[in-house]
């Protein structure tokens, strides 16, 4: 019978009862490894496995708005999404990131008026943009750094007013700690890797 195994110099392990792996009560056969190190019958050797490469990911397109997103006008290439609750302005930044779109941007007075006829002058309620010059005192700037591609007019209501709100037909300056609604954005289209 064997009992505790003991280990060799080659690091394969030997019961008591064996001399060099051989059993001495019973002879048994044994089957040499790769590395020269030996293996009781019925034991068979580690299998190596090998990890089958893969290809790269395709990007895919995937047109459309999500859900709660309308598009704005039909033929645009944005959606658009008004917030139901209200917050500061940072707050409207990551709940707007938090649904996998970011603070509207402002590009065109035609985007401009489309959005105050369908969403923005109807409510009677303010909105965040993703507009501030808290980067540059007096020079507008977009949260995810994108061009401002025209001319962004807003009034101020003070020195320490860095976030643009629409309010009312006008942009105005207003100090980012105020709650206002957000305007969510994202593309139409959007390329992925699947």
């Amino acid at each position: 019978m064997l009992t505790s195994p003991a280990h060799m110099s080659d690091c394969t392990l030997m019961a008591t009862g064996q001399t060099n792996g051989v059993n001495t009560k019973n002879t048994v056969s044994s089957t040499t490894l790769v590395t020269g190190s030996t293996m009781p019958p019925g034991i068979e050797p580690p299998v190596t496995s090998t990890i089958a490469a893969t290809k790269p990911a395709l990007p895919q397109t995937i047109c459309g708005c999500p859900s709660g997103f309308t598009r704005i006008p039909a033929d645009s290439g944005n959606c658009y999404l008004a917030c139901d609750s209200n917050s500061d302005w940072l707050g409207a930044v990551l709940a707007c990131r938090g649904i996998g779109a970011y603070l509207w941007e402002p590009n065109t007075d035609e985007e401009v008026g489309a959005l105050a006829q369908a969403i923005l002058n109807n409510s009677g309620d303010k909105f965040w943009t993703g507009a501030t010059d808290q980067v540059n005192e007096d020079m507008t700037s977009f949260v995810l750094g994108s061009e401002l591609t025209f001319t962004l007019t807003a009034g101020s209501d003070g020195p320490n007013s860095d976030c643009v709100a629409y309010e009312q037909t006008n942009f105005i300056y207003r100090t980012c700690f105020l709650d206002r609604k957000c305007v969510c954005e994202r593309n139409f289209c959007v390329t992925t890797t699947t």
